[in-house]
């Protein structure tokens, strides 16, 4: 283990003065405090002076050093020397190691490294069972899905800043909305503390600092299709929500029309997205109107039932007859939100 390993792992544990690290690891003083500033400089640690001039180090509080640290206790309390496990070598061949099976030579063509050290590598992560070994002969592994360690690795050295499905709402209101999965949400929450924050279905609130973010957490395996469809059966979705993730451009029509078929609302949709192609061309496309317009269904659905009490305000037959809907929306409000995009 060298001593910028054997550093974090004593402030994996607690910050602590630097006279103590100094103290406690078998390193020369000159050899630590060096590693120390070059620790530092690369934004690996922090150093601050208390009002009584003892000078405290520390591991960043940010998502992905506080993912590194639980790794390096994880490794240490195995038994296991992180150094290895953390290197750049490992680094490389982890981004080819996968849920399916994968060979030393095939991960060695991608990386261009040697066949022996790819070899090597996957057996140092086999003994710290973040892998699988299928086959010896040839080498074959895939990741130990079960492991803790998998997570851990995937969180520091894939590293995906921003999931696909993220979404960030900014729109009129006096907050901001973003909508993650839940590793986003705790990365957010690691990495801007001081944020004026809520959590959607918790009584988390707290004040702080820039524009106050709600956050709502959604299932990994959700899409943005599927969000979609969820905020269109509601007053904010429609006036909004869906207005920003048609904005987006990330959407594939030809899933959220299989989802909405498989959940009735083929109709619904195609009459929303016609009523936004009307409002602004760049956003729905005619392309998109004549796909979703050869499957409406033979059920009259209401859209959208929380505002049938209103009534209906007269520019709505003719998507009521091409969509097979009784339809009940503020168009005031939607033309808004597209001319706020």
């Amino acid at each position: 283990m060298n001593l910028k390993t054997s550093l974090y792992c004593l402030l994996s544990i607690r910050s602590i003065p630097l006279q103590e690290a100094v103290d406690r690891l078998p390193y020369a003083k000159k050899t630590i405090y060096n590693a120390v500033e070059q620790m530092i400089s690369d934004g690996d640690l922090l150093k601050k002076r208390t009002q009584d001039g003892v000078v405290i180090i520390s591991i960043p509080n940010d998502f992905y050093h506080q993912r590194l640290k639980e790794l390096y206790i994880t490794l240490i309390t195995r038994g296991i020397d992180p150094t290895p496990l953390i290197s750049k070598t490992t680094q490389k061949i982890w981004k080819h190691i996968g849920s399916q099976n994968i060979t030393a030579e095939e991960i060695a063509e991608k990386i261009r490294y040697g066949s022996v050290t790819v070899r090597k590598y996957l057996h140092l992560l086999s003994n710290a069972d973040a892998v699988t070994i299928i086959s010896k002969k040839p080498l074959s592994v895939k990741k130990n899905e079960g492991n803790e360690l998998v997570p851990l690795l995937d969180d520091i050295i894939l590293d995906k800043k921003q999931n696909e499905n993220t979404m960030y709402i900014a729109g009129s209101r006096p907050f901001d909305e973003q909508i993650l999965p839940p590793k986003e949400l705790q990365r957010k929450l690691y990495d801007h503390p001081r944020q004026s924050m809520s959590i959607t279905g918790t009584d988390f609130q707290v004040k702080g600092k820039g524009r106050h973010v709600i956050y709502e957490s959604i299932s990994p395996d959700s899409d943005l299709e599927h969000i979609f469809l969820s905020s269109l059966c509601t007053i904010d979705g429609v006036e909004e929500r869906c207005l920003f993730l048609i904005h987006s451009k990330k959407m594939i029509m030809e899933k959220l029309l299989s989802y909405a078929q498989k959940q009735n609302m083929v109709n619904i949709v195609g009459c929303y997205l016609d009523i936004i192609h009307h409002l602004s061309h760049s956003l729905v496309d005619k392309k998109t109107i004549a796909l979703f317009s050869c499957y409406v269904q033979d059920k009259t659905k209401v859209f959208l039932k929380q505002l049938k009490e209103y009534g209906k305000q007269g520019w709505e037959q003719p998507y009521e007859t091409r969509w097979n809907v009784d339809l009940y929306l503020d168009l005031d409000a939607i033309r808004h939100g597209v001319r706020a995009l």
